[in-house]
């Protein structure tokens, strides 16, 4: 089970997996990489991740699923491109201790990476 649980963080951290916002959205044929790294350097683990673009009145699903989360010191990236073209995005962290972490307007085409802090 350690096994099967590391080759499938490994896919999620490559991007390969359809569950990445949604599986039935195309890809945006603008250019921009919409790869993000979410990192952990919160004290305790992120356990729910969302993402929204910016003119979307709700969350999307559960980007980690039941079974994954993001560790102290870890990453994970996801594909950011829901297929609207979309650039700006909020993104939603739950902490396993019930926090909650919000960003605005993540510029996706610009920026790779979000942090996760106390």
């Amino acid at each position: 089970m350690k096994n099967l649980r590391s080759i499938f963080t490994l896919l999620i951290t490559a991007g390969i997996t359809a569950g990445a916002l949604t599986a039935s959205a195309a890809n945006s044929n603008d250019g921009f990489n919409r790869a993000v790294k979410v990192v952990d350097e919160a004290s305790s683990p992120i356990y729910h991740l969302y993402v929204s673009n910016v003119d979307t009145d709700n969350w999307g699903p559960d980007q980690l699923g039941y079974y994954e989360y993001i560790g102290y010191n870890r990453y994970m990236a996801f594909n950011m491109d829901d297929g609207t073209g979309h650039c700006f995005f909020d993104i939603k962290a739950v902490l396993k201790d019930g926090r909650v972490a919000i960003r605005r307007n993540f510029n996706v085409c610009r920026e790779g990476s979000w942090t996760v802090t106390d």
